[in-house]
């Protein structure tokens, strides 16, 4: 006889494609009428369980249908298993055999219950001299599953009212709903460990936060899981972030400055959403809330925009780049991001991860629109005239469609920092070592500085310069100001042209 392996089901009409399986029949009639969440792409889905489970798997494209089936499908097949465990006895050599149990009614998800005591059902049975097997944790997590619910059952109404005792036998048993007035139902929690907050954190920021937002604090995230372990965040003090941020000074080799700015701030951001209606209420306080380390004091040798030999130096060698066959995407950058840096004061990632769709006309002026910002506001600014006359125009025309400075294909779409984000640092690298500059002085962020100093020199009104540059309003009052298009051109006439040595033609595609 020939298995045929489970596949995607296309639907004839719609052409979405769907998990489709009969439900097994020692199960079927146990189960009909109750749910089961399985994983589909990013996210979830449940569905009632009948004679048949039909869930969708949200793309009609066949590959990708291929991938989310096989997620699903090793999802729903430990769902079966799981719930044959559930009347499956505990085993072990010294015990009696236990009789099963019939399946709880549980207010919790079967997958949730399994994700939050299956580590700890693991442990107590290897604490007891019991057999680890698939039966007796299934046994374990029912067991303490439906405790927890019944637990929380009892307390939801006395939430807020403050709880004395056990009830005597004349009180009335309590309702397992809270009262519409009263506070909301605490959930309850074990073993959410840092790995499984971030878990949790990422795919409910998926929508809500920049994508390099989310890849920057997956390493932190990574350190502080591995040097938490397996400890629950219900049970991590300040005392313990503290000494984890010692460890990435310490260790790690990481400047307090950093640690407290990037690594620090990751932290007290994914921990206070933990203690919100959208992170479940998981965590009462924020245990790193207050925790920071000393920093070195520095003190400032020298500004912070490009002096102007040092902005000549960076535009002349940006003239001087010639075209290159291996890797022409560079080559570009190259030659243009200083110069749409120096005309727009734009943050060097926000060019860099420029589409040639992002350069079009608008209100009669060239603009380039910025879709990925640091603060996740877009903005749209003009091109100043003289790239234009440079010949800017040519290349993006050139280059037909995609990004204009790096190259998909030569950037993993896994890596922790993107494509654009990868681009800016090797421009980084290449410009202080090229142009020598002083380390004091960011080889890309200084032309915000640059910007903003040159057109407060030319008069431009800082609320233009502001909206130009992406900076945020410094009232409310300004907030109600929206410069357009049409005024940012007119202010950028303004701006002081920068001298252009002879440029290398070949470079342009």
């Amino acid at each position: 006889m020939i298995l045929r392996m489970a596949a995607p089901w296309k639907h004839p009409d719609t052409g979405v494609f769907y998990l489709r399986q009969r439900t097994p029949e020692d199960l079927v009639a146990r189960l009909k009428g109750t749910m089961v969440t399985l994983p589909v792409g990013e996210g979830s889905k449940s569905v009632r369980i009948g004679e048949f489970i039909q869930i969708s798997l949200r793309t009609k494209e066949p590959p990708i249908a291929k991938e989310r089936h096989a997620a699903a499908d090793a999802a729903l097949k430990e769902f079966w298993k799981q719930k044959r465990a559930e009347t499956a006895p505990l085993v072990a050599e010294n015990w009696p055999e236990v009789p099963a149990a019939p399946a709880p009614n549980l207010t919790m998800e079967w997958n949730v219950a399994v994700d939050r005591f299956q580590p700890s059902a693991s442990a107590a049975l290897t604490d007891l001299g019991i057999a680890d097997t698939d039966a007796n944790r299934s046994r374990i997590v029912s067991g303490v599953a439906s405790l927890m619910d019944e637990v929380a059952a009892r307390l939801s109404p006395g939430l807020g009212q403050g709880i004395t005792g056990p009830r005597s036998s004349s009180q009335s048993s309590p309702s397992p709903e809270p009262a519409l007035h009263s506070k909301p139902r605490v959930e309850a929690q074990l073993q959410v460990t840092v790995h499984e907050l971030w878990k949790r954190w990422s795919a409910y920021q998926v929508d809500k936060r920049a994508p390099s937002t989310i890849r920057r604090y997956k390493p932190i995230f990574n350190s502080l899981a591995t040097y938490c372990g397996a400890r629950s965040i219900q049970a991590i003090t300040g005392d313990q972030i503290y000494a984890w941020a010692e460890h990435r000074r310490d260790v790690d080799g990481i400047k307090p400055k950093v640690i407290n700015r990037n690594d620090l701030a990751a932290v007290k951001s994914i921990f206070r959403w933990a203690t919100t209606h959208q992170g479940k209420k998981l965590i009462a306080l924020n245990p790193a809330e207050k925790i920071r380390l000393d920093e070195i004091r520095e003190v400032a040798s020298r500004e912070r925009h490009f002096r102007e030999a040092e902005v000549q130096a960076i535009l002349d060698l940006a003239n001087a780049e010639t075209f290159n066959e291996r890797n022409p995407s560079f080559a570009r950058a190259k030659r243009w991001c200083p110069w749409l840096c120096a005309y727009s004061g734009a943050r060097v990632s926000e060019i860099t991860a420029l589409q040639v769709e992002d350069i079009r006309q608008e209100q009669g002026s060239w603009v380039m629109h910025f879709g990925q910002t640091k603060s996740g506001n877009a903005r749209t600014v003009p091109l100043h005239e003289h790239l234009i006359e440079q010949g800017f125009l040519d290349v993006v025309r050139a280059v037909g469609t995609g990004p204009l400075f790096y190259d998909p294909k030569r950037h993993s779409p896994d890596a922790i920092f993107g494509g654009s984000e990868q681009r800016a640092q090797k421009l980084a690298k290449w410009l202080r070592k090229s142009v020598g500059l002083d380390p004091k002085v960011d080889p890309n962020h200084g032309w915000r500085h640059t910007f903003k100093n040159r057109a407060l020199d030319a008069g431009i009104k800082e609320r233009i310069s502001d909206a130009i540059v992406g900076h945020a309003p410094s009232s409310v009052a300004r907030k109600y100001e929206a410069p357009t298009i049409r005024m940012m051109a007119k202010a950028l006439e303004r701006f002081p042209r920068y001298r252009a040595t002879p440029c290398n033609d070949d470079v342009a595609s």
